[in-house]
């Protein structure tokens, strides 16, 4: 792990002086680095374009599971036509490191919103943000696609507009699971899994204005000063209360709640 760690900086000046040298592509910054890549903002000066470019990470070329998965990455994006997504540009193979170029999405993610600006949702924009991100989960699942790490960092807004990023855990339906992705709600490969993540994604927007007031950790049911059928939701998406059949039966829900209390 320190090796490791002593090495990324010295493999990420390699890349940027090798690959950025010979490549169309102009170097700005790096995004970040998970566990099976690095991301990098990039710009197409011909064009005056930013972009996203994805490689893989030095540790896992030899990993069959990472390579299958970032290949899978970049099939399921190809799939997908609606603005919500990043759209895939090219795909290649540097110097042995698949890579992958994908279009730029605007805005702030909700973990920038939250915990940096200390933007404050109420629980009607709370419900309508919910809304209109399950509405572009239906895109996903309607195509048997499940994100399975639709969290505050992964999901963008420009306005009123939802962008949804990091497909590097998602797959297909009947792409199988192993015993403890099936044991755990969020990484299912199934859509429970994506209405899961949205409640706790709920929570986190509907605690953005919470102030304790209490030294005893208390639950979110309790914390939380949010109507009847607003909790009665969030409950039905953690799986605590009878689960919903379907994304679909979710969506229709919370359109409800929302006219029934704020329309």
């Amino acid at each position: 792990m320190v090796l490791r760690r002593m090495a990324n900086p010295i493999i990420d000046l390699f890349f940027k002086r090798t690959f950025f040298k010979k490549e169309k592509w102009q170097f700005v910054k790096k995004i970040g680095s998970g566990s099976y890549g690095t991301a990098y903002l990039i710009k197409d000066p011909s064009l005056d374009q930013l972009y996203i470019l994805k490689r893989m990470n030095l540790h896992k070329l030899n990993s069959v599971e990472a390579r299958d998965g970032f290949q899978i990455e970049i099939e399921l994006l190809s799939e997908l036509t609606d603005r919500a997504f990043p759209e895939i540009i090219e795909k290649g193979s540097f110097k042995g490191t698949p890579y992958f170029v994908m279009g730029y999405k605007a805005g702030k993610t909700f973990e920038q919103l939250i915990f940096y600006e200390g933007e404050v949702f109420s629980e009607q924009e709370s419900f309508t943000i919910a809304s209109r991100l399950l509405t572009k989960l239906l895109v996903l699942h309607e195509r048997g696609i499940v994100h399975r790490d639709l969290r505050i960092p992964n999901v963008l807004a420009a306005g009123e507009n939802l962008s949804i990023i990091d497909f590097g855990l998602a797959r297909k339906l009947g792409q199988g699971e192993t015993e403890a992705e099936a044991e755990h709600p969020r990484k299912r490969v199934h859509f429970t899994s994506d209405l899961y993540s949205l409640g706790h994604f709920l929570l986190f927007l509907l605690y953005s204005g919470y102030k304790p007031g209490f030294k005893k950790e208390r639950t979110w049911e309790e914390e939380l000063e949010v109507l009847p059928d607003s909790k009665r939701i969030i409950r039905k998406l953690l799986m605590s209360d009878r689960p919903y059949g379907s994304s679909i039966e979710a969506l229709e829900d919370i359109k409800k709640h929302i006219k029934n209390q704020w329309e």
